[in-house]
């Protein structure tokens, strides 16, 4: 199936009309018409009918023969960004060193 641009320029060849021809009937530049051409660029609706008139065509074949756009990719939401919430800091406590324990063995009584 023919693409909208490949139909506006068979269009256009069939009716003798070169590039230029087009674009000034339409009163725009030949690289907008290019651009349609190559399918970079879309024309807009009242676009669409002038050319169909010139190029003595319907405006729903122009339409019909180009393939439905792709629908735009759904926006990937941004992620809502987790607040700091800042704590109060641990108390420090401060120990003194203690020596380690001793043990003390007294020597047996005798009897």
């Amino acid at each position: 199936m023919p693409t909208l641009g490949e139909h506006i320029r068979e269009q256009r060849l069939t009716h003798g009309l070169s590039l230029g021809q087009l674009a000034s009937k339409l009163g725009l530049t030949a690289s907008v018409v290019r651009s349609w051409e190559r399918d970079q660029v879309t024309p807009n609706r009242p676009q669409l009918d002038t050319v169909a008139e010139l190029l003595e065509t319907d405006i729903d074949e122009l339409v019909a023969l180009a393939p439905e756009p792709e629908p735009e990719p759904e926006p990937t939401p941004t992620p809502t960004p987790t607040p700091v919430v800042e704590s109060e800091p641990e108390p420090v406590v401060a120990v003194e060193p203690q020596p380690d324990p001793v043990l003390v063995v007294e020597p047996e009584s005798e009897p």
